[in-house]
Protein backbone atom coordinates (compact mmCIF):
# COMPACT_ATOMS: atom_id res chain seq x y z
CA UNK A 1 0.00 0.00 0.00
CA UNK A 2 1.49 3.44 -1.01
CA UNK A 3 2.18 5.88 1.41
CA UNK A 4 -0.55 8.01 2.40
CA UNK A 5 1.03 11.05 2.68
CA UNK A 6 3.56 11.92 -0.43
CA UNK A 7 5.42 14.90 -1.47
CA UNK A 8 3.81 17.25 -3.90
CA UNK A 9 3.34 20.30 -5.52
CA UNK A 10 0.48 23.01 -5.65
CA UNK A 11 -0.83 21.51 -9.19
CA UNK A 12 -3.48 19.49 -9.36
CA UNK A 13 -3.46 16.34 -12.03
CA UNK A 14 -5.53 15.88 -15.01
CA UNK A 15 -9.28 15.13 -14.21
CA UNK A 16 -8.95 16.03 -10.70
CA UNK A 17 -11.25 18.14 -9.00
CA UNK A 18 -9.36 18.67 -5.20
CA UNK A 19 -6.54 17.70 -3.47
CA UNK A 20 -5.95 17.97 0.49
CA UNK A 21 -2.63 18.81 1.81
CA UNK A 22 -0.53 19.16 5.06
CA UNK A 23 2.29 20.78 5.42
CA UNK A 24 4.51 20.50 8.41
CA UNK A 25 6.93 23.27 7.67
CA UNK A 26 9.31 21.49 5.15
CA UNK A 27 6.78 20.98 2.07
CA UNK A 28 3.63 20.32 0.89
CA UNK A 29 2.04 16.69 1.43
CA UNK A 30 -1.26 14.91 -0.48
CA UNK A 31 -3.03 12.92 2.08
CA UNK A 32 -4.24 9.82 0.29
CA UNK A 33 -7.67 8.32 0.48
CA UNK A 34 -8.87 12.26 0.78
CA UNK A 35 -12.23 11.50 -0.34
CA UNK A 36 -13.70 11.03 3.01
CA UNK A 37 -12.33 14.93 4.15
CA UNK A 38 -13.93 15.77 0.67
CA UNK A 39 -17.52 14.47 1.30
CA UNK A 40 -17.62 15.92 4.69
CA UNK A 41 -16.36 19.41 3.73
CA UNK A 42 -19.09 19.08 1.24
CA UNK A 43 -21.92 18.94 3.83
CA UNK A 44 -22.65 22.51 4.88
CA UNK A 45 -23.53 21.63 8.63
CA UNK A 46 -19.89 19.76 9.20
CA UNK A 47 -17.25 21.91 10.70
CA UNK A 48 -14.62 20.00 10.79
CA UNK A 49 -12.47 16.46 10.90
CA UNK A 50 -9.67 14.80 12.85
CA UNK A 51 -6.96 12.73 10.89
CA UNK A 52 -5.55 10.10 13.22
CA UNK A 53 -2.01 9.19 12.54
CA UNK A 54 -0.27 11.87 10.63
CA UNK A 55 3.22 11.99 10.44
CA UNK A 56 2.37 15.62 12.92
CA UNK A 57 0.24 12.97 15.26
CA UNK A 58 -3.16 13.47 15.46
CA UNK A 59 -4.75 16.69 13.63
CA UNK A 60 -7.65 18.64 13.92
CA UNK A 61 -9.09 20.92 10.14
CA UNK A 62 -11.39 23.49 10.86
CA UNK A 63 -13.59 24.04 7.93
CA UNK A 64 -14.26 27.51 8.38
CA UNK A 65 -11.38 28.94 9.12
CA UNK A 66 -9.14 26.32 6.86
CA UNK A 67 -6.23 25.57 9.13
CA UNK A 68 -5.37 23.13 11.75
CA UNK A 69 -6.21 24.07 15.49
CA UNK A 70 -3.55 23.90 17.91
CA UNK A 71 -1.71 22.82 15.33
CA UNK A 72 1.69 25.12 15.83
CA UNK A 73 3.53 25.30 12.40
CA UNK A 74 1.44 22.38 10.44
CA UNK A 75 -0.86 24.17 8.03
CA UNK A 76 -3.57 22.68 5.73
CA UNK A 77 -5.03 23.80 2.21
CA UNK A 78 -7.39 21.94 -0.86
CA UNK A 79 -6.55 22.50 -3.81
CA UNK A 80 -9.45 22.93 -6.22
CA UNK A 81 -10.24 22.41 -10.12
CA UNK A 82 -11.12 25.45 -12.17
CA UNK A 83 -14.25 23.42 -12.85
CA UNK A 84 -15.51 22.57 -9.62
CA UNK A 85 -19.07 23.08 -8.65
CA UNK A 86 -19.83 25.28 -5.68
CA UNK A 87 -22.92 24.93 -3.78
CA UNK A 88 -24.37 28.28 -1.52
CA UNK A 89 -25.82 27.60 1.31
CA UNK A 90 -27.99 29.49 4.59
CA UNK A 91 -29.30 28.51 7.85
CA UNK A 92 -32.65 28.85 8.80
CA UNK A 93 -34.32 27.28 11.55
CA UNK A 94 -35.35 23.70 9.46
CA UNK A 95 -31.16 23.51 8.68
CA UNK A 96 -29.10 24.28 5.95
CA UNK A 97 -30.80 24.85 2.62
CA UNK A 98 -29.11 25.91 -1.02
CA UNK A 99 -29.97 29.23 -2.41
CA UNK A 100 -32.60 28.54 -5.43
CA UNK A 101 -34.99 25.90 -3.84
CA UNK A 102 -37.88 25.83 -1.95
CA UNK A 103 -37.62 27.74 1.41
CA UNK A 104 -41.40 28.19 2.27
CA UNK A 105 -44.87 26.97 2.66
CA UNK A 106 -45.87 28.13 -0.30
CA UNK A 107 -43.32 26.57 -2.54
CA UNK A 108 -41.48 29.93 -3.51
CA UNK A 109 -38.09 30.12 -4.22
CA UNK A 110 -35.22 32.37 -3.78
CA UNK A 111 -34.04 33.69 -7.35
CA UNK A 112 -30.82 33.77 -6.57
CA UNK A 113 -28.89 30.42 -7.51
CA UNK A 114 -25.54 29.00 -6.49
CA UNK A 115 -23.71 29.51 -9.67
CA UNK A 116 -24.54 33.23 -9.83
CA UNK A 117 -23.18 33.56 -6.00
CA UNK A 118 -20.46 32.04 -7.13
CA UNK A 119 -19.92 33.85 -10.10
CA UNK A 120 -20.08 37.32 -7.75
CA UNK A 121 -17.64 35.78 -5.29
CA UNK A 122 -14.99 35.26 -7.68
CA UNK A 123 -15.48 38.65 -9.08
CA UNK A 124 -14.86 40.03 -5.83
CA UNK A 125 -14.34 37.92 -2.65
CA UNK A 126 -14.61 40.69 0.02
CA UNK A 127 -17.36 42.22 -1.96
CA UNK A 128 -21.11 41.67 -1.51
CA UNK A 129 -24.46 40.69 -3.34
CA UNK A 130 -28.05 41.99 -2.87
CA UNK A 131 -31.32 40.44 -4.37
CA UNK A 132 -34.98 40.44 -3.27
CA UNK A 133 -36.98 37.92 -2.26
CA UNK A 134 -40.95 38.29 -1.74
CA UNK A 135 -40.88 42.03 0.09
CA UNK A 136 -37.47 42.06 1.07
CA UNK A 137 -33.71 43.04 -0.15
CA UNK A 138 -31.24 40.84 0.91
CA UNK A 139 -27.13 41.44 1.03
CA UNK A 140 -25.22 38.76 1.24
CA UNK A 141 -21.43 39.72 2.77
CA UNK A 142 -18.94 37.38 1.13
CA UNK A 143 -16.27 38.41 4.09
CA UNK A 144 -17.69 36.96 6.65
CA UNK A 145 -20.50 34.81 4.63
CA UNK A 146 -23.52 36.35 6.41
CA UNK A 147 -26.82 36.87 4.60
CA UNK A 148 -28.86 40.40 5.95
CA UNK A 149 -32.68 41.33 5.35
CA UNK A 150 -31.94 45.02 4.95
CA UNK A 151 -35.42 45.83 6.28
CA UNK A 152 -35.47 43.68 9.23
CA UNK A 153 -31.55 43.23 10.55
CA UNK A 154 -32.20 39.53 10.38
CA UNK A 155 -28.51 38.37 9.10
CA UNK A 156 -28.29 34.12 8.50
CA UNK A 157 -24.92 32.66 8.47
CA UNK A 158 -24.13 31.48 4.91
CA UNK A 159 -21.43 28.72 3.41
CA UNK A 160 -19.78 28.03 0.12
CA UNK A 161 -18.96 24.03 -0.31
CA UNK A 162 -18.37 22.20 -3.27
CA UNK A 163 -20.57 19.93 -4.71
CA UNK A 164 -19.48 16.01 -3.76
CA UNK A 165 -18.78 14.45 -7.14
CA UNK A 166 -21.22 12.02 -8.22
CA UNK A 167 -19.47 9.50 -9.45
CA UNK A 168 -18.29 8.62 -5.81
CA UNK A 169 -20.43 6.22 -4.69
CA UNK A 170 -21.62 5.53 -0.67
CA UNK A 171 -19.50 1.99 -0.54
CA UNK A 172 -16.62 3.96 -1.81
CA UNK A 173 -16.99 6.46 0.76
CA UNK A 174 -17.11 4.24 2.99
CA UNK A 175 -14.08 2.27 2.04
CA UNK A 176 -11.88 5.60 2.04
CA UNK A 177 -13.40 6.56 5.87
CA UNK A 178 -12.24 2.87 7.01
CA UNK A 179 -9.16 3.50 5.45
CA UNK A 180 -8.27 6.59 5.50
CA UNK A 181 -8.61 6.85 10.08
CA UNK A 182 -10.20 9.89 10.55
CA UNK A 183 -13.40 11.49 12.52
CA UNK A 184 -15.26 14.09 12.60
CA UNK A 185 -13.73 17.37 14.06
CA UNK A 186 -13.64 16.96 17.95
CA UNK A 187 -11.08 19.05 20.90
CA UNK A 188 -9.98 18.02 24.23
CA UNK A 189 -9.98 21.80 24.52
CA UNK A 190 -13.53 22.11 23.78
CA UNK A 191 -16.30 21.72 25.92
CA UNK A 192 -18.30 18.90 25.93
CA UNK A 193 -22.45 19.40 25.38
CA UNK A 194 -24.91 16.70 26.34
CA UNK A 195 -28.44 16.54 26.55
CA UNK A 196 -30.23 13.88 29.20
CA UNK A 197 -31.52 10.89 28.70
CA UNK A 198 -33.84 8.22 30.11
CA UNK A 199 -32.65 7.08 33.90
CA UNK A 200 -30.94 10.79 34.33
CA UNK A 201 -28.37 9.45 32.19
CA UNK A 202 -26.39 12.34 30.28
CA UNK A 203 -25.43 11.72 26.56
CA UNK A 204 -22.40 13.20 24.72
CA UNK A 205 -23.67 15.54 21.32
CA UNK A 206 -22.38 13.47 18.48
CA UNK A 207 -21.69 14.42 15.08
CA UNK A 208 -23.51 11.05 12.55
CA UNK A 209 -23.99 10.19 9.41
CA UNK A 210 -24.56 7.33 7.46
CA UNK A 211 -26.33 5.72 10.18
CA UNK A 212 -29.66 5.06 11.67
CA UNK A 213 -29.53 7.73 14.02
CA UNK A 214 -28.08 10.81 11.76
CA UNK A 215 -27.30 14.43 13.77
CA UNK A 216 -26.28 17.34 12.56
CA UNK A 217 -24.39 18.61 15.49
CA UNK A 218 -21.70 17.75 17.98
CA UNK A 219 -19.97 19.65 21.01
CA UNK A 220 -17.81 22.05 18.89
CA UNK A 221 -20.15 23.16 16.45
CA UNK A 222 -22.54 24.02 19.64
CA UNK A 223 -19.76 25.54 21.04
CA UNK A 224 -19.20 27.64 18.26
CA UNK A 225 -22.92 29.01 18.30
CA UNK A 226 -22.45 29.38 22.27
CA UNK A 227 -19.62 31.86 21.81
CA UNK A 228 -21.33 33.87 19.28
CA UNK A 229 -24.03 34.29 21.81
CA UNK A 230 -24.89 32.64 25.04
CA UNK A 231 -28.78 33.96 25.59
CA UNK A 232 -29.21 32.78 22.02
CA UNK A 233 -30.02 29.88 20.34
CA UNK A 234 -29.50 27.29 17.52
CA UNK A 235 -30.90 24.53 15.60
CA UNK A 236 -29.72 21.38 14.51
CA UNK A 237 -31.71 17.80 13.02
CA UNK A 238 -31.43 13.92 14.14
CA UNK A 239 -32.97 11.53 12.20
CA UNK A 240 -35.22 14.13 10.13
CA UNK A 241 -36.70 15.57 13.18
CA UNK A 242 -35.87 19.46 13.82
CA UNK A 243 -34.62 20.68 17.57
CA UNK A 244 -34.01 23.83 18.87
CA UNK A 245 -31.12 24.08 21.60
CA UNK A 246 -31.71 27.43 23.99
CA UNK A 247 -29.03 28.26 25.84
CA UNK A 248 -30.34 30.73 28.14
CA UNK A 249 -32.92 27.86 29.21
CA UNK A 250 -30.41 25.48 28.42
CA UNK A 251 -32.69 22.66 27.32
CA UNK A 252 -33.15 21.36 23.49
CA UNK A 253 -37.12 20.97 21.94
CA UNK A 254 -38.33 18.83 19.59
CA UNK A 255 -39.98 21.50 17.30
CA UNK A 256 -42.65 19.33 16.33
CA UNK A 257 -43.80 17.27 19.29
CA UNK A 258 -42.28 19.96 21.56
CA UNK A 259 -40.56 17.19 23.96
CA UNK A 260 -37.45 19.10 26.05
CA UNK A 261 -34.81 17.76 27.64
CA UNK A 262 -31.55 19.68 29.56
CA UNK A 263 -28.59 20.61 27.98
CA UNK A 264 -25.68 21.18 30.09
CA UNK A 265 -22.20 22.19 28.98
CA UNK A 266 -19.07 20.59 30.77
Amino acid sequence: MASQYDSSGDQLNDGELFKWQLNGGISWMDIANDLIIEAQYSKPYTGGITLHNTPMGAISIDFQLMQVRHGGNVQVRRLSSPQATWIWYFKSEEGWSPFGETVDSQGRCTKVSSSTLETEYQKNQQGSYRFNFSSYTYEIRFRDMHQENLRTGCRREVRRRPCFPASQSPVQVALTHSVSGMSLLESSGTPKWQFSGTGNRWHDFQHRVGTNFECSTDSVLIEAEYRKNSQGSMTFTVSGQSYLLDFATMTQANTSIGTVRKVRRV
